[in-house]
């Protein structure tokens, strides 16, 4: 019986002995950087000052501001300048702040990131090369300039399967409420054998298949590209909905399409992760497991402030995702040098996925390539018409503690004793040296995100209640606890909730951040 006791104060004493060597500090705001020991890239060019170019466009090169490292003279360390950056159109002027350190990554982690990344140029080259002729519409110099709304605007869904919908009865149930002109799918299968078959999901719905992309695992943002390069074909399409084979709708069509394209047509809709405290990851996960908080961090935008990290399913307007396309290649050029420098102890892979911070990084550098940066990256997300609206549901782990949606959360070091006794070994490898993905924990905890094959109705009720358009990690064959304790399949359950709220539903306010913090707070007394 002392055995999970002693544990547990071994670990305490770790987190004193942690918080004791280095308090722990507060996020840091835009333009600071940590000087804790990070991690280079393949970018460094040994003694000197190196510039490093990047590509652009559909099919050339196109000068791009450039990026200087100033690096001693061991080829194995540098000084990154940590950089108030201000543009012209053609060039950078990089200002030193404050300087870090930094060291070689490992090899495993390096080849980590240069496979990744490989999979994605290779994914956006195919795409260039047989979208040529596609015409992309001119992007508006000042956001509110030239914004014409098409005749016939419609809401552009870009699925992406590995061949199935986990719910599709659900989706036909969505679909079937909507006019016919006011919608388009298009779809990608990760399997070549399921985008070949004659029986696709959402067939009947009018979807259009686009052409087999190869993507994996955190190396998808290619895909997008793809999705998004084929849906600005149709001239009528305003805003584009990134949606994943185990997504639902938690609104009716009549709602979705009422606040994109009638209320908000020329913004887009990012979910951003708030700032890590620490550079280091194991820190931060030490830091949450003992006294709370959301995994899901950005540790990018201390090394670019151009690169933040964001939940993948995002809502483009069209200028924006025309952007997304045109500038994909510098805006992964950039990604992955941050990607390279976050959360250095990582020895094994790296921070995040290309999808959750380029498409963002591809309007913030357009911004610059038009020399109307104002160097303040929140006034720029501003100017460029982009909402931080969190529209897709996600349960990650720790996230939404506090709140309606905690569901079962497991709380604080005390309620994980089981996962995490059952798991020692393995965290403690994470913790102090790896920081390789967790295995049986991360199954044991099932937060990375949640998935759901089971849902109690008053959650379901408070999902489709909230601001939330959509529900992530939905599995096959999802059940809902009614009230009596009985169980019913999701799929008979929801459809008549969408129903009963398809018309006159009011506008609900939105979560700014999939975690505690992004809340939506009740309106003020006047």
């Amino acid at each position: 019986h002392t055995r999970p006791f002693n544990c547990l104060l071994f670990i305490f004493a770790f987190f004193v002995f942690f918080t004791t060597a280095s308090a722990m500090r507060p996020a840091k705001t835009r333009n600071s950087h940590p000087t804790e020991e990070v991690v280079v890239g393949e970018e460094q060019q040994g003694v000197g000052t190196a510039t490093v170019g990047v590509a652009l466009g559909w099919r050339g090169l196109l000068s791009w501001p450039s990026l200087s490292l100033k690096t001693s003279g061991d080829p194995k360390e540098s000084i990154i300048t940590t950089a108030s950056l201000t543009t012209t159109p053609s060039t950078s002027i990089l200002t030193t702040t404050s300087t870090t350190t930094t060291k070689e990554p490992g090899a495993i982690r390096r080849a980590y990131i240069n496979q990744k990344l490989s999979v994605e140029r290779a994914g956006l080259q195919s795409i260039f090369n047989s979208t040529r002729n596609l015409a992309t519409p001119p992007v508006p110099a000042e956001p509110g300039a030239n914004r014409i709304l098409s005749r016939n605007p419609k809401v552009a869904f870009l699925v992406m399967t590995d061949g199935e919908l986990a719910s599709p009865a659900i989706w036909d149930a969505f679909f079937s409420g909507a006019p016919s002109e006011k919608f388009s799918i298009y779809l990608h299968a990760s399997s070549p054998e399921e985008q070949q078959s004659d029986d696709y999901p959402l067939k009947c719905w009018g979807a259009i298949r686009v052409p087999h992309q190869r993507s994996e695992w955190c190396a998808s943002f290619a895909l997008e590209v793809g999705l998004l390069a084929h849906a600005l074909r149709d001239p009528d399409n305003t805003q584009f909905v990134f949606v994943s084979g185990t997504t639902i709708p938690l609104k009716p069509f009549s709602y979705v399409y009422r606040q994109l394209i009638q209320h908000s047509p020329f913004t887009s809709k990012f979910c951003l992760a708030s700032p890590a405290d620490y550079l280091s990851m194991q820190r931060q996960a030490v830091k949450i497991e003992l006294v709370g908080g959301c995994y899901f961090k950005d540790y990018y935008r201390y090394y670019d402030q151009r690169v933040l990290k964001h939940h993948q399913w995002v809502v483009l307007s069209r200028a924006h995702a025309a952007i997304v396309v045109r500038h994909s290649p510098i805006a992964l050029k950039a990604f992955g040098r941050a990607w390279r420098l976050a959360a250095p102890d990582i020895k094994n892979l790296g921070d995040g996925c290309s999808d959750e911070a380029v498409p963002l990084t591809a309007l913030l550098l357009d911004l610059e390539l038009r020399g109307e940066s104002t160097n303040n990256t929140w006034q720029d997300l501003t100017r460029l018409g982009v909402e931080q609206q969190c529209l897709t549901f996600a349960r990650w782990r720790s996230c939404l503690a506090g709140t309606v949606f905690e569901y079962g959360e497991l709380r604080g070091l005390a309620a994980n004793v089981s996962s995490i006794w059952a798991s020692g070994s393995e965290i403690f490898e994470f913790l102090t040296s790896s920081g390789r993905q967790l295995g049986d924990f991360k199954k044991a905890v099932n937060g990375f995100p949640f998935e759901f094959s089971q849902v109690q109705y008053e959650y379901l009720e408070s999902l489709v209640s909230s601001g939330f358009m959509f529900a992530r990690k939905f599995m096959p064959d999802s059940n809902v606890t009614l009230p009596d304790g009985t169980l019913s399949p999701l799929d008979e359950v929801l459809p008549p909730m969408l129903r009963e709220n398809e018309t006159d539903h009011p506008e609900l306010r939105v979560w700014t951040h999939l975690e505690t913090a992004g809340e939506p707070s009740p309106l003020a007394v006047p």
